[in-house]
């Protein structure tokens, strides 16, 4: 398993908590990875999570909150796997977006794609969690390179 995919992993149900109080472990995400303007577990944090698994990770990063700055990093990809980055667009808004860890293609019984793809992410239902995304949103899967800064 991917260090990327086992440092997301350990974070597995981390959810936001609804109203004043904030879940403390989102928070931490946003500082260490450097997003210190961030006070609330409600501000939308896909790219921070990922962006923070990277840092730990010892992997190339953005360094942004934004997901459609994953795809100015690492190498782009028509043949993902388990680990790679996925981006994917939301709504209309060609500004917005959602960033997440390619876990697999969603197939039937017969091996067929369903058009679906599992990502394992930040802020997916407002919590760490394995969801599915449609393949037509999908922009674009990126490998992350290793770099020298690996914190762990």
């Amino acid at each position: 398993m991917s260090k990327l995919l086992e440092i997301a992993l350990s974070q597995y149900g981390q959810k936001e908590i609804e109203g004043n109080e904030d879940n403390k472990t989102i928070l931490k995400y946003s500082t260490e990875a450097g997003h210190v303007w961030v006070s609330h577990d409600e501000t939308p944090w896909c790219s921070i999570f990922v962006d923070w698994v990277a840092m730990k990770a010892g992997v190339e990063r953005t360094h942004k909150a934004n997901a459609l700055s994953w795809l100015s990093v690492g190498e782009l990809t028509m043949e993902p796997i388990t680990g790679d980055i996925a981006i994917f667009k939301r709504g209309t808004d060609p500004k917005s977006g959602h960033v997440g860890i390619f876990i697999a293609y969603e197939v039937n019984a017969f091996q067929k794609s369903t058009g679906y793809i599992y990502i394992l992410g930040g802020n997916q239902n407002n919590q760490v969690k394995i969801s599915t995304f449609h393949e037509n949103d999908l922009l674009g899967f990126v490998k992350l390179r290793e770099t020298k800064n690996k914190i762990s």
